[in-house]
């Protein structure tokens, strides 16, 4: 979709860097329980994006059709 494969990782990248830093704050500074919200709204944007990954695949698939 444009992106090509360095695209591809470095956008990765920043996802496991972002989780990754997320989830060591949460258990150095903050109690164990309190990661929750923390991973609902990495869940809530992961999931995002994916969803618009596949709505922009599947638009542009119908459109070669």
């Amino acid at each position: 979709m444009g992106s090509g494969h360095r695209g591809t990782l470095l956008f990765y990248a920043v996802l496991i860097v972002g989780t990754s830093a997320s989830a060591l704050y949460h258990a150095c500074r903050r109690a164990a329980g309190a990661g929750w919200p923390v991973l609902a709204a990495w869940i809530a944007a992961i999931g995002a994006l994916f969803a618009g990954i596949d709505y922009h695949w599947r638009r542009r698939t119908s459109e070669q059709q």
